[in-house]
């Protein structure tokens, strides 16, 4: 009997602390890694890279289950979720499938270091290259800056996807 009053103790104690942890989440702009989509861009911030524009140096393309898809030397390649700042495309979720299976065709590629071009089906890919040919292989062009492009060359940069008007803030993992 007093076993099974202690395991309703915990039952009781897990839902309560999953309940204050959600409802905690959510107030900080934070949530679970139940709340992101396939599809969606996890940003991460680089302060000691003083040469990028703007407060994120990576962006990964989250696939599901705990995993995202990045281009980072020495080639495009699969790896677990580390959190960052969730950002999604204005779009519908086959988009968002046909963006991620297109970027898995693209594991084992080698990491591209000409950030002054851009390219969709490359032999090469940098990171903010990558998630922006996944979702501009459908026609959603998300290089927010044109003007960019005739200054300093043809590439996409990170802070570029993130002030497109076809993505939005979701959210900090």
């Amino acid at each position: 009997m007093k076993r099974k009053g202690f395991l309703l103790f915990l039952l009781v104690s897990l839902v309560l602390l999953i309940n204050i942890n959600s409802c905690y989440l959510k107030n900080n702009n934070m949530f679970n890694i139940q709340s992101l989509n396939s599809g969606d861009l996890i940003l991460q911030k680089d302060p000691d890279n003083l040469s990028l524009e703007g407060n994120y140096g990576h962006i990964q393309l989250y696939l599901g289950y705990g995993f995202v898809i990045e281009a980072e030397p020495p080639q495009v390649h699969l790896d677990r979720l580390s959190g960052g700042s969730v950002y999604r495309v204005k779009t519908d979720s086959l988009t968002r499938s046909f963006a991620v299976g297109w970027a898995i065709s693209k594991l084992g590629y080698p990491y591209d270091y000409n950030y002054t071009y851009k390219q969709i089906n490359g032999n090469s890919y940098y990171c903010s290259e990558l998630c922006w040919s996944s979702y501009f292989i459908k026609g959603i062009n998300i290089d927010k800056d044109p003007l960019w492009e005739s200054k300093f060359g043809f590439g996409v940069t990170v802070m570029e996807i993130v002030e497109d008007e076809k993505t939005y803030f979701v959210g900090i993992i």
